[in-house]
């Protein structure tokens, strides 16, 4: 999408994370690596400036701040905002929802010129 994307997170129980297998725009499967952390010495609850492994904000905050270097380097525009400054999150806590949600983003990027934030 030229103004927002979307993905599924996926949180196992085994203290892995890795994103899911959905394609991008051009058909191809993208999947992310997973990491295994150990929550030991973690709080469980997110704190502002402790960072809590393997929760949303951690993952989302690691994601935009990766991609907004990458994204920097590549226009030569050191330190400059990509991002929105919140996200928009939902549990998926079944199959069929899994399903929907995973085949709205595979139809998202048709729908893209009927976007109204579209610039």
């Amino acid at each position: 999408m030229p103004n927002h994307l979307h993905g599924i997170i996926v949180i196992n129980n085994d203290n892995r994370y890795s994103r899911d297998r959905t394609c991008n725009s051009r058909g191809t499967e993208r999947r992310a690596p997973t990491a295994t952390v150990t929550t030991e010495n973690f709080p469980i609850i997110e704190q502002f400036g402790k960072p809590t492994p393997n929760t949303i904000p951690t993952i989302i905050r690691s994601y935009k701040a990766t991609v907004t270097k990458q994204i920097n380097i590549l226009r030569n525009t050191p330190s400059e905002s990509v991002w929105q400054r919140n996200y928009y999150e939902h549990i998926i806590r079944n199959e069929e929802s899994y399903n929907l949600i995973r085949e709205y983003i595979m139809n998202n990027p048709y729908n893209w010129e009927e976007d109204k934030l579209f610039l």
